[in-house]
């Protein structure tokens, strides 16, 4: 057997483990016990077995700190700017869209981080350090701090906001000037460096390092580098290979302070990029600071940078409970530095979506090695949305951008218009592991996800240039991009004459344990969504929409099969289930994860308040106790709209309480600490509790309502600043008793406050404060285009009848 074929079987089995271990990823195929598997898992990554947790010791809500790391390397802290990331101490760089790999073993290529450190001293009694360790989130910097009886050291690393092919690390020693300090402050402090990162990566065939010739180099005395090549393998096969250029200036083993010098600055910059010029260019800009003496300046720029392009443009502040606050900073925090940073000097390459462990995460056989599944478009997305409309309107920019392989995955099955992959990468084609044939064929409903968040967006923005100009350096419009996934959900169902009703068959609901079933009730309401926003939107920009969207595929949506038990009055989560429920034929594993209750949210599908409640019980005593953190906040937030509090509370706590790992605030995929790490798709669904649990928000086609909003457990406040909603920017704070509205700035629309108590309609303008007993209101705007959008499907709970047009405004 060749090395190659070795290393694929090896490969294989290390996928089949993972696959099969109970949560580790995307799909449970089997009950496994964690402890007979607690070695092989240790093998394959030790960042999977739960270390012991370290303790935040800062009172600073925007710092995390403590004296001692976790044991468990992968809850380590990350820094990153959206093309970059590293996971401290970690020996890899992760770059947006670089990967390696064919197919299912495509995962990102991981660069030698060639500054990553650690240090150690002389045992000589002055060489003994007390150790800190200390994530800024305000400044998006990590610092090591090792404090000596004759000095401190600091080792300091970040991801440059605006040179954001940077990746910067400092090492800073500084002398104990005190006079009560011994002989050891009057002696040279040395630091022993311990070379983390530079190993040659298996993922990449680069030339041998050049010197890299530079004036600026040679000014601050040290030796520079540049080594290009490209990745081994396309994740197409016969595709070409992706390039990448690396500029480096080299470090020293050792950094002496001598005696008699009461400090020292060292800065190592990497600049890595697949164009070989544009990595240049921001090695070059750092170098010409740092021989300008300017160092203090490369660093303080990326700080301002991150704290007014970044937490200036969206935050969440907590009153009364510190340790959430911090939570859902770093939780913001995550998702932020894995996104495009728009501060930067130079163009953004085109961004590649986000993967369940972020950009610092996604090596081969772990994270999901960085694929994009739903995760993005359902739980990330969304918060994104209502504080940094950009952002997501970047991530919708990635499926655009790869509308071409949808069509071929779609016409592949024998449909129409656009399927996007389960699993997608830097190519767009199918890259779910071949140890789960299931996923790859039958989670069809991420099409639907991704048009709910084009939905989404075009209600948070009115962003109608979106819809007619062509999007992500392709010849699609966002109108074709909604129009090709309605067209795909119109090809997919076939007619039951039995029951008169159009039947989704073969599909794997968001319940990633029933593999194959008929008429999931999620899968056929968003797509059906698909259908009917579709047409609204050619409305909205004045197109045909009746020729667009014919009215034969409107009335096959409003009739999709919806499995509804009308004696028990709850949604079978698909065709056939209440039947497996009363003959005890359920998957014993239960329901892997949030799945019918998604109906109340976030599709906010209405139905009768008992129906919701009925949901919400049943679903909740048989879904698997240590599924994903995001399954509890769908939970909580479908009590707070029901006004059980006491419920509400309950899950919003167990949404995050065992998922956030100190001191670092790194989540895990599930309680046991097994999956994805650091997991931002359960960060992105507890922000949704926060933002549209307990702060009330519901984005609607036509206005921006709030629910009565109730104050998150232990809470004394909560601020949700610059809140982006049609051009305009505001604050909502909430106490126990008032809600107050702060207008920042407007743009093209005239919006208007709704109020119910009392009611009134209310004109906003920039600096317009508004203080609201707890009520529910709505912001909207005032004039009214009749753009047809029906209830998606037709359904009879035996109260009323579902057909109900919606409201809709132009935008």
């Amino acid at each position: 057997m060749s090395n190659r074929q070795s290393m694929l079987t090896f490969q294989l089995l290390i996928l089949t483990i993972l696959y099969t271990l109970p949560n580790v990823n995307s799909i449970d195929q089997t009950e496994v016990d964690a402890d007979s598997w607690k070695d092989v898992r240790k093998t394959i990554d030790d960042g999977r077995i739960r270390g012991k947790e370290a303790i935040d010791i800062s009172s600073d809500p925007y710092t995390f700190e403590s004296d001692s790391l976790p044991d468990n390397r992968k809850f380590n802290p990350s820094v990153g700017n959206g093309h970059l990331a590293t996971t401290i101490y970690g020996d890899a760089i992760f770059v947006n869209g670089i990967y390696n790999g064919e197919t299912g073993w495509s995962h990102r290529a991981r660069i030698p981080s060639i500054h990553s450190s650690n240090f150690s001293f002389s045992d000589d009694g002055c060489g003994n350090p007390s150790r800190f360790y200390k994530l800024d989130l305000q400044n998006a910097t990590y610092q090591e701090t090792m404090v000596l009886p004759g000095g401190t050291v600091m080792y300091r690393v970040y991801a440059h906001q605006v040179f954001n092919r940077l990746l910067v690390t400092e090492v800073i020693i500084e002398r104990n000037l005190s006079s009560a300090c011994g002989p050891c402050c009057s002696q040279g402090i040395t630091a022993t460096r311990l070379d983390l990162g530079s190993a040659a990566s298996n993922d990449l065939d680069m030339q041998p390092p050049q010197r890299y010739a530079s004036a600026d180099c040679d000014a601050i005395n040290t030796t520079c580098w540049i080594q290009s090549g490209a990745i081994r393998e396309p994740e197409r096969p016969g595709t070409t290979k992706t390039q990448l250029s690396v500029v480096w200036n080299e470090m020293p083993s050792t950094f002496v302070l001598p005696q008699g010098q009461d400090s020292a600055r060292w800065t190592f910059v990497l600049s890595v990029d697949q164009r070989t010029p544009v990595a240049e260019e921001d090695f070059d800009r750092a170098l010409e600071a740092l021989s300008a003496g300017d160092s203090d300046g490369l660093h303080l720029g990326h700080g301002r940078a991150f704290q007014t392009g970044t937490w200036a443009k969206g935050d969440i502040e907590i009153g009364g409970d510190l340790h959430l606050q911090k939570v859902i900073r770093g939780c913001l925090y995550y998702l932020y530095t894995s996104l495009p940073s728009h501060s930067s000097h130079s163009a953004n390459n085109q961004f590649y979506g986000l993967s369940p462990g972020g950009l610092p995460n996604g090596a081969n056989g772990t994270d999901y090695q960085g694929h994009v599944f739903w995760d993005m478009e359902t739980w990330m997305y969304p918060g994104m949305l209502m504080l940094r409309p950009d952002l997501a309107r970047d991530m919708l920019s990635y499926r655009i951008n790869l509308m071409d392989p949808a069509f071929e995955r779609a016409a592949t099955g024998g449909y129409e218009g656009t399927r996007f992959p389960w699993e997608s990468a830097f190519t767009g084609i199918e890259v779910t592991p071949v140890v789960c044939p299931a996923c790859a064929e039958n989670q069809q409903h991420i099409t639907g996800d991704i048009a709910f968040a084009a939905r989404q967006y075009l209600a948070a923005t009115g962003d109608k240039d979106w819809l007619t100009q062509t999007q992500a350096g392709t010849n699609y419009t966002g109108m074709d991009f909604l129009l090709e996934m309605a067209r795909f959900w119109n090809s997919r169902p076939t007619f039951n004459a039995t029951k008169q009703r159009y039947d989704i068959n073969g599909v794997m609901p968001p319940d990633e344990h029933a593999e194959n079933v008929n008429n999931s009730v999620y899968t056929n309401l968003i797509a059906s969504y698909s259908v009917h926003f579709a047409r609204y939107a050619a409305c909205l920009i004045d197109l045909d929409y009746g020729s667009l969207v014919p009215d034969s595929w409107i009335d096959q949506a409003q009739n999709l099969a919806f499995v509804f038990q009308t004696e028990k009055r709850y949604h079978e989560e698909f065709e056939g289930y209440d039947y497996e429920v009363e003959t005890n034929t359920t998957d014993v594993r239960g329901v892997k994860q949030a799945d019918v209750v998604m109906l109340g949210f976030p599709l906010m599908w209405s139905m009768p308040t008992d129906v919701r409640r009925n949901d919400l019980e049943w679903y909740e005593t048989v879904t698997h106790p240590n599924g994903p953190a995001m399954t509890w906040g769908v939970f909580s937030t479908g009590w707070l709209d029901l006004g059980q509090f006491a419920k509400a509370d309950e899950l919003f706590t167990k949404a995050y309480g065992s998922y956030a790992r100190e001191p670092f605030k790194v989540w895990t995929e599930v309680q046991s600490g097994d999956g994805a790490v650091n997991f931002i798709t359960g960060m992105g669904g507890f922000l949704q509790t926060v933002l549209f649990g307990y702060g009330g928000m519901r984005l609607d086609v036509e206005e921006l309502r709030f629910h009565v909003q109730r104050l998150p457990p232990g809470t004394t406040s909560l601020t949700i600043r610059n809140v982006n909603y049609l051009e305009m920017e505001f604050d909502v704070a909430l106490t126990s008793n008032l809600t107050t509205l702060t207008v920042i700035s407007t743009g093209s629309h005239q919006l208007f406050l709704n109020t119910t108590n009392p009611p009134a309609e209310i004109s906003l303008s920039p600096g317009l404060t508004i203080d609201l007993v707890p009520q529910e209101f709505s912001i909207s705007v005032g004039s009214i285009k009749n753009c047809p959008l029906l209830t998606a499907i037709n359904v009879d709970y035996g109260v009323e009848s579902s057909i109900r047009r919606q409201r809709s405004h132009p935008r």
